[in-house]
């Protein structure tokens, strides 16, 4: 797609950035006299400046290596223990898992990808000796107990496994499943079509055919309305991960991205008070939409939300979306599915990022033509203002209405004759920065410093040593 990554990944920047520098210092941003919230009033670029550093100080105040350290000695507790016993008994259990898991084999068929160049047509014919596999979580029950470095395994529904420490803590993993279970086609891996041989030409037609025998494994997986992996000490929960989905218009386990939908909803609680949540994950044929937030002791700290209408979605499965066929990319492309998106970002309840697109075909389509004309300077500043129509990302300040900043490309000069988009960022007072400019190293330079002390105190906590010397900023 010639140069047009280039545009995705300014204009992902730009979309970004502010998290990076918003990503705790409780003190106000202005002192002395009444003054107005500042979701009230609009603050001039230096203000701006400080504000979204001191936010971006407490913000990663609020993460601590040492919240941590308990679950990397306790993973390194349990690794040393399952790592010193004897794993051998449990191979015949998992030979048995496995053996369940092949539920047909045999069958036949075949796909063909075409690709047509300048004189000649080439025809990819592969014929596939099919291998279907079910995974289900009931097939993977019983009750592990380590003792003496032997494990015994007695009958149970769910699925654990307990150890024990030299202290006498008992530690237990275990999965549970509930609710009505939906087999889906989830991804098929292909063996044997590289090297595709000897073509057969056609003068007369000018297509060349290749034929190949190959193997394809189908990995079909049961989903459960309910699924919870949670990890205990001497009975009490250190970690739980609660799932649940909902999936609707499964038919003949295939899902459909025309006709199928699925909702769900993840929560990661650690009993240090951190926890992580899925919500609002929603995917038909209409619309896509998905929320996540990082929250500590019940205060959000900080939380994404995307969404995206769906129009005229292309009939893929499930597999082909993931394997991305030549037919599948063809089917998009034709189907336009997609119409506009959002994203937003929101620190602390004091900083929000929201951007949308209107139209994201349209986009593409001025984007491609900025990558054709990047050698036109007149063109490609014509082509970079209709791309900053479809965009509409701005800043805001305490959930306030006023808009702080906007963000958008400009067109810079990056090699002789040679034009590329640059993130900027304007404010109400008709100012405009590069990205790289408002954002420096200077004026962000005590975030900085409280992020690489961060980085390097979570890197330490992994066994790694520290890197940060003040001398850096």
């Amino acid at each position: 797609m010639k140069k047009t990554f280039l545009f995705a990944a300014a204009f992902f920047f730009a979309l970004c950035s502010p998290l990076l520098i918003s990503c705790g210092d409780d003190d106000e941003p202005n002192s002395g006299g009444e003054e107005k919230p500042i979701n009230e009033e609009l603050l001039d670029p230096d203000a701006s400046k400080k504000y979204l550093e001191e936010v971006g100080i407490e913000f990663l105040n609020k993460f601590k290596a040492d919240d941590f350290r308990r679950y990397v000695d306790l993973f390194m507790e349990i690794y040393g223990i399952v790592g010193e016993s004897d794993l051998e008994t449990m191979e015949p259990w998992l030979e048995e898992f496995l053996e369940k898991t092949v539920s047909e084999e045999g069958n036949t068929s075949e796909r063909t990808d075409v690709w047509s160049g300048d004189t000649w047509t080439y025809i990819y014919h592969y014929l596939y000796q099919d291998t279907k596999y079910l995974i289900l979580a009931s097939n993977l029950t019983g009750h592990w107990t380590l003792e003496d470095d032997e494990w015994t395994r007695t009958d149970a529904d769910d699925l654990s496994a307990t150890v024990t420490n030299a202290e006498g803590k008992k530690y237990a993993l275990s999965l549970t499943t509930k609710g009505k279970v939906e087999t889906v086609h989830f991804i098929d891996d292909e063996e044997g079509t590289d090297h595709m041989g000897m073509g057969i030409y056609d003068d007369e037609t000018h297509t060349v055919t290749y034929e190949k025998q190959c193997d394809k494994f189908c990995y079909y997986v049961g989903v459960p309305e309910h699924l919870t992996l949670a990890l205990t000490e001497n009975g009490a929960k250190v970690a739980e991960w609660n799932i649940d989905v909902n999936l609707k218009d499964i038919k003949d386990s295939e899902f459909d991205l025309a006709k199928s939908s699925v909702s769900a909803k993840t929560t990661l609680t650690l009993d240090n008070g951190y926890s992580i949540k899925f919500e609002d994950f929603t995917y038909n044929n209409k619309k896509f939409a998905s929320k996540a937030a990082i929250l500590k002791k019940g205060e959000k700290l900080t939380e994404v939300a995307v969404t995206s209408d769906i129009r005229n979605m292309a009939h893929v499965t499930l597999p082909e979306f993931i394997n991305m066929y030549d037919e599948t990319e063809d089917a998009f492309e034709s189907a336009e599915t997609t119409a506009g998106a959002g994203l937003s970002i929101d620190v602390l309840g004091k900083v929000q990022l929201k951007g949308s697109v209107d139209d994201i075909a349209a986009l593409m389509a001025d984007t491609e033509a900025a990558d054709d004309d990047d050698k036109d300077e007149t063109k490609f500043k014509s082509d970079l203002e209709k791309i900053n129509k479809h965009l509409d990302i701005n800043l805001y300040y305490q959930g306030g209405n006023k808009k702080q900043a906007t963000f958008l490309l400009q067109p810079i000069e990056y090699d002789l004759g040679r034009w590329m988009p640059e993130p900027a960022i304007t404010f109400p007072d008709g100012s405009s920065y590069s990205m790289e400019v408002y954002f420096n190293e200077e004026d962000f330079k005590s975030l900085i410093k409280v992020a690489k002390q961060l980085r390097d105190d979570f890197y330490g906590l992994m066994g790694g040593e520290e890197e940060y010397v003040e001398e850096d900023i």
